[in-house]
């Protein structure tokens, strides 16, 4: 038996450890979730381990022997120009860099994001052989990172584009962030307002510039206060300031301990307010004023009250009707009149209205209107209210007219025609204004409810609505007619400014039970118009639609731009236009039936000022109907 030779089989050890020491090194370069990689002298790829070629796509005959840049997009290289240099440089140069990261495509179109370190192999002599190094895929955080810098982006863009002022504070109570509406809110402090100010230094520089008016005179109380109610937010604060705004500012914690300040400025709804204030002083002082006889008496004749007109006329004091009856108050021959009107209102539930003459305690009789109405309550009368107004002198008026009238030609009967009929239509809902805000003005001993001051509130603001529609259509047609109505065109959100018409006519399709329907209302574009005069426009065609559409039908609005030109159109399946006013039903003054909505006709002036309005943006109205299936009216207008 032979012997080997001792160093043979050193060798052959030797040999057997360099096959483990590969094969281990294998084994973990297959297992990591990284890669190995060299390249020779060339500065080309002759190894990359199995892990690269998962993550890739690649095949090794794809990538051995290619350059670093060879997979690189021409379009990454120049968006990361000055990083690919300095790199390259390094390998020209032959020295080592680390977490170099780039992009590349693989061949199923993925975008792949690495990063790679390598060093630079020389021989004993010193002789460059090339490098070996490792590699990453960090796509998972690049996209992550991405997705981040994008929802913070939306986020900040969003907070930004807010109209109100907007602050978020840390757990140390440190801003963090607040938007340009905040410093326009805080002008004086805007140069100074930075990440890492406190809340507190905040505030004490507002006070310090006087700009809280609550805080003058009492500054270190204020501070403690706001700080406590800042560090435990509860209701909003609505804080006045020195240069006349009213800020409400809301604050809210976040379960981490972070808090965000909203403040919404309500400057012009304080101005409303004060306005609107002041217009009820104004319109109060108008009740204690107005001329006519009020009162209110239960369903069986007896007085609840009247008002202080009673006394200046028939010499009845208020104080002393309640509980009593017609037959306590007037004389015989009034009694059974009065009797007779509460009897036909208990009937029918209708307002009744009679001229009476009453002699007054002066000897002189007088002609009075005296209308009296029922007041319903789930179904049952509850109570009779009544306005009495002295109309004598324009009996006497009338008197006059009639004989004038008698005694005129042809034209001047026309026009006591005219005057007549103005009275009439303007007297019965004046009337109404008076009576009720008389009822509401006598209600001294607060005999009745708040529901019926709302009920007599909004006969008067009916009547109120109903004249000023009158005026406002014929002042906007006198305008047009004039060629005073100029336009002011801007691009307008159709989406919005729809919508907010649905909402104005909403009450009335409420109240006539209708739905409406705004169609593409998420993708409609906008246009460019004269957006008070588009939306006259809607209004216009919306109340048309709610008056035609009889009780559960729909009215569907809808807009779209085909080409240069954008069209709006509002439908409806009510009762349609009967083809004799068809072709003429845009003309003033022409009217359609309107009893199953809306119990006031208007002027017939709604369509004509709608074609005028239109045809001022060089638009066109067109009009679609068939008898008891509906409507669709189409505004068309062209657009640049």
């Amino acid at each position: 038996m032979k012997h080997a030779r001792p160093e043979t089989i050193d060798q052959a050890e030797a040999t057997q450890a360099l096959k483990d020491s590969e094969e281990r090194f294998r084994d973990f370069a297959e297992a990591s979730s990284d890669w190995f990689w060299e390249m020779g002298p060339d500065l080309r790829f002759t190894y990359h381990s199995e892990r690269y070629f998962e993550i890739s796509g690649l095949r090794p005959e794809d990538k051995i022997g290619t350059t670093r840049t060879q997979f690189v997009s021409n379009d990454d290289l120049e968006a990361d120009k000055e990083k690919w240099v300095a790199h390259l440089a390094d390998l020209e140069t032959h020295r080592p860099f680390r977490n170099f990261e780039y992009s590349f495509t693989t061949p199923g179109g993925d975008v792949r994001h690495v990063r790679t370190s390598g060093a630079p192999v020389f021989a004993a002599d010193g002789t460059f052989q090339g490098y070996r190094g490792t590699g990453t895929d960090i796509t998972a955080t690049i996209e992550a990172r991405q997705k981040v810098d994008y929802e913070q982006k939306l986020f900040m863009g969003a907070v930004e584009s807010m109209s109100d002022g907007f602050a978020l504070f840390d757990p140390e109570d440190r801003l963090v962030f607040c938007n340009s509406m905040f410093k326009e809110q805080n002008p004086e402090l805007a140069d100074n307002i930075r990440p890492g100010m406190t809340f507190e230094d905040m505030l004490r520089d507002n006070i310090e510039h006087g700009r809280i008016l609550d805080a003058i005179g009492r500054e270190e109380e204020f501070v403690h206060e706001r700080m406590e109610r800042h560090r435990n937010p509860t209701e909003p604060i609505l804080s006045a300031r020195k240069d006349g705004h009213w800020l409400l500012l809301r604050e809210e914690r976040t379960p981490d301990g972070c808090t965000f300040l909203i403040n919404t400025d309500l400057t012009e709804i304080r101005k409303q307010e004060g306005a609107l204030a002041e217009s009820e002083t104004m319109l109060r002082t108008v009740f204690d004023n107005v001329p006519v006889a009020i009162f209110l008496k239960e369903p069986n004749g007896e007085y609840k009250f009247i008002n202080s007109r009673y006394t200046d006329w028939f010499g009845i004091d208020p104080d002393t009707v309640a509980g009593k009856s017609v037959d306590d108050l007037f004389a015989t021959e009034r009694v059974e009149r009065y009797k007779a009107m509460d009897r036909k209102i208990a009937e029918t539930n209708s307002v009744v209205t009679e001229e009476v003459e009453i002699p007054l305690p002066s000897g002189e009789t007088r002609t009075f209107s005296l209308t009296k109405f029922p007041i319903v309550s789930d179904g049952k009368l509850t109570n009779i209210g009544g306005v009495m107004s002295d109309i004598t002198e324009l009996k006497r008026f009338e008197d006059a007219l009639e004989l004038a009238k008698d005694q005129a030609e042809e034209a001047n009967r026309t026009k006591s025609d005219f005057f007549a009929n103005m009275s009439h239509e303007l007297r019965t809902p004046l009337n109404a204004i008076m009576g009720f805000l008389e009822i509401l003005l006598g209600n001294v001993q607060g005999m009745i409810d708040s529901k019926k001051n709302v009920e007599y509130a909004r006969h008067i603001y009916d009547a109120g609505e109903y004249l000023l529609h009158i005026i406002n259509d014929i002042l906007d047609m006198s305008k047009i007619e004039a060629g005073e109505y100029a336009l002011d065109r801007r691009v307008v959100d159709m989406s919005e400014l729809v919508q907010t018409s649905i909402n104005l006519v909403k009450p009335k399709i409420e109240a006539a039970r209708l739905s409406v329907r705004f169609e593409n209302g998420e993708t409609v574009p906008p246009i460019r118009a004269d957006e008070r005069a588009l939306k006259q426009v809607l209004l216009n065609l919306l109340s048309n639609a709610i008056k035609f559409t009889p009780t559960g039908g729909e009215i569907t609005v809808s807009a779209e731009l085909a080409g240069n030109e954008y069209a709006l159109s509002v439908k409806d399946n009510g009762i349609g236009i009967t083809p004799d006013l068809l072709d003429n039903v845009t003309e003033p003054f022409i009217q359609g039936d309107t009893a199953h909505n809306d119990p006031q006709r208007g002027t017939g002036l709604g369509l004509t000022i709608t074609k005028k309005l239109i045809e001022l943006h060089d638009g066109s109205l067109t009009i679609e109907s068939e008898t008891d299936k509906g409507t669709v009216v189409t505004a068309r207008f062209p657009q640049e």
